[in-house]
């Protein structure tokens, strides 16, 4: 929202978000699985995703 926005503009987004909290609602009541469209995202662990460990690099913690 900003100064630019009518009333008219405002009002309709607080019905969209008072629409989307009250379908956010009955997903935390009766399960998100109610709600979704096609099958959820799973998380995926790759080994490229992290840095590689090696005993030839420095560390990069401070000694203690």
């Amino acid at each position: 929202l900003s100064y630019t926005h009518s009333d008219s503009d405002i009002d309709r987004t607080v019905e969209a978000i008072d629409g989307a909290l009250a379908i956010y609602r009955q997903a935390l009541e009766n399960g998100p699985e109610h709600f979704l469209i096609g099958r959820p995202s799973a998380p995926v662990m790759r080994a490229y995703n992290t840095a590689p460990q090696s005993s030839t690099q420095p560390s990069s913690a401070a000694p203690a």
